[in-house]
């Protein structure tokens, strides 16, 4: 019996449809745009256009590959399961006795942080592409749920 099971995804602002409506959009613009950049004689503009649309739609794809990633925690009455997922398939799972288990947030100044959870020798972050306001949330939400008191947060360091 699960108390409760979290899904963590990175958060996607463009949709597939959305990304390939503004390529075709910044495809057509570059095409018109270039086309009578050739009519004045100016050809090499419409290479440097076509390689302009072609890094735009080579970031998009590394942004989907980048966040077609998440987590999913499962906190039940004796055991904290949290499985990785990467393009849908579940790549590991860790499972750690509730009891032992310590969530624990670490704040650095150059506004990285880390939420870990550890249990003997252990240790396995979840929500790395989180905001800090997020892992701070996910750290109060959590805290309550483990019931051992082992949760704790480290302040700002300088360095």
């Amino acid at each position: 019996m699960s108390l409760i099971k979290l899904r963590l995804e990175p958060s996607k602002s463009l949709r597939p449809e959305g990304a390939n409506l503004i390529l075709v959009i910044l495809g057509g613009f570059g095409l018109v745009i270039s086309g009578s950049f050739m009519v004045f004689g100016a050809w090499p503009v419409f290479g440097f256009m076509a390689l302009d649309v072609l890094l735009i739609y080579i970031a998009f794809q590394a942004q989907y590959r980048r966040s077609n990633r998440g987590q999913e925690i499962t906190i039940s009455n004796d055991k904290i399961e949290i499985k990785y997922f990467k393009g849908g398939v579940c790549v590991k799972t860790i499972l750690l006795n509730k009891y032992w288990a310590k969530l624990e947030q670490f704040n650095c100044f150059n506004r990285r942080s880390k939420l870990m959870f550890s249990s003997h020798g252990k240790f396995s972050e979840i929500g790395e592409f989180l905001s800090l306001k997020e892992k701070q949330k996910l750290v109060a939400d959590l805290k309550p749920l483990l019931g051992n008191g082992h949760c704790s947060a480290t302040p700002a360091d300088s360095g």
